[in-house]
């Protein structure tokens, strides 16, 4: 872990035209700043902000084993060997699996492929993000045969092909009308990129994916026709995003966007992307990320609600105080007592619920570049 630089800086600089008391701005790390806003609505406002152009640091959509508390995804992650920085909470989850709700992607590798018409925070080789409604779409194929996959890592409903991979978690359970094919990758997993695999047969029923090399395909056994590869035949496997090409890095879902193209996003986006008109009105705690128009500058912010000291934010609130510190595409994230920052190992905000900070099923992570390499970290298991 990073540890916070003895030359922290108390920083007064311009306030807002929201706030009632000055900016408290910290050096974390080189190019790395904590600010501290407090309004007068009132809200207490987070923001950690960095110039990605210096190439110190890259953005990780980390996901856990469950539900796991940011902080504790945070030293997970180090214990692997990663610099995390930093840390927010990320997607809405579902609490009877502890599964994210939108699409995820990890260093290239799908952690939950779904169809989607939600907002994405998407990025691009080390750190360039976009914010997208991404859909996963994905197929397999072999001499004579192109299946569509439906889902990655997710459960298998009639009529469905499913991949299932590291991230699954769980052992595959028995399936009366689906047929499994289990392939070891000999290519490294890639967004929007044909991938070979090759046909294993270990003589296994119940089969966990011991490393990320390995994945199982189960097939609504109609929808081969007969036509089932071989042990040692080369499958080729391309999972992305409809109507996006782009080979994300990493993939995290949000619910509803922010801004786009420095404008605040209201109109309609409740019903795009199934959240209902109440939650864009209503105050919450919220956690929302956000970045620049030319996309340099990078903000990951939280603020605090449901207290005396901060009542949360609507959307539009949201959208005002991104503007004045000059974002131009934002989303929102997990919110409510969901809502966490992590900074040098140490939640920096006042999390909502009574038992303090909520376990979360994925966080964004801030990682110091100088110690991580992408290429030769897949295999690792969480």
């Amino acid at each position: 872990m990073l540890k916070s630089f003895s030359l922290s800086l108390a920083l007064v600089i311009p306030i807002i035209a929201a706030a009632q008391s000055p900016v408290r701005r910290d050096s974390v790390a080189p190019g790395l700043f904590h600010s501290r806003y407090q309004t007068s609505v009132p809200h207490v406002v987070n923001v950690l902000s960095f110039d990605r152009s210096q190439n110190r640091y890259l953005l990780e959509a980390y996901r856990p084993n469950g539900l796991v508390k940011t902080s504790l995804q945070v030293l997970e992650n180090e214990r692997a060997g990663v610099n995390v920085v930093a840390a927010i909470n990320a997607d809405f989850f579902i609490f009877q699996t502890g599964r994210p709700v939108g699409n995820q992607v990890r260093n290239g590798m799908f952690v939950s492929g779904i169809k989607s018409s939600r907002s994405h925070l998407g990025i691009e080789g080390d750190s360039r993000p976009f914010i997208e409604i991404l859909s996963f779409a994905g197929t397999v194929a072999w001499p004579g045969t192109i299946i569509t996959i439906d889902r990655v890592n997710h459960v298998r409903g009639a009529g469905m092909n499913v991949l299932y991979n590291l991230y699954w978690g769980n052992e595959l359970k028995p399936d009366s009308l689906g047929i499994k094919v289990k392939v070891r990758l000999i290519d490294a997993w890639r967004v929007a990129d044909t991938l070979r695999a090759v046909v294993v047969n270990d003589g296994r029923n119940a089969w966990r994916m011991e490393d990320s090399s390995r994945a199982v395909f189960v097939f609504e056994r109609i929808a081969l026709k007969g036509n089932l590869p071989e042990e040692g035949d080369t499958v080729k496997l391309l999972l992305g995003f409809e109507g996006d090409r782009r080979s994300y890095s990493q993939v995290l879902g949000g619910g509803g966007r922010i801004l786009g193209n420095g404008k605040i996003v209201r109109e309609g986006v409740g019903e795009q992307e199934g959240i209902r008109e109440k939650f864009f009105a209503d105050r919450h705690p919220r956690t929302f990320v956000g970045f620049d128009r030319d996309t340099t500058s990078i903000f990951l912010c939280t603020v605090d609600g449901r207290q005396e000291s901060s009542v949360g934010m609507t959307f539009r609130e949201m959208g005002e105080f991104l503007l004045e510190i000059e974002a131009w595409n934002a989303l929102n994230l997990d919110g409510g007592g969901s809502s966490t920052m992590v900074i040098d190992g140490a939640v920096v905000n006042a999390p909502s619920d009574a038992t303090g900070e909520r376990p979360a099923a994925n966080s964004l992570q801030l990682i110091s570049k100088k110690v991580i390499d992408h290429s030769s970290e897949q295999g690792h298991e969480n």
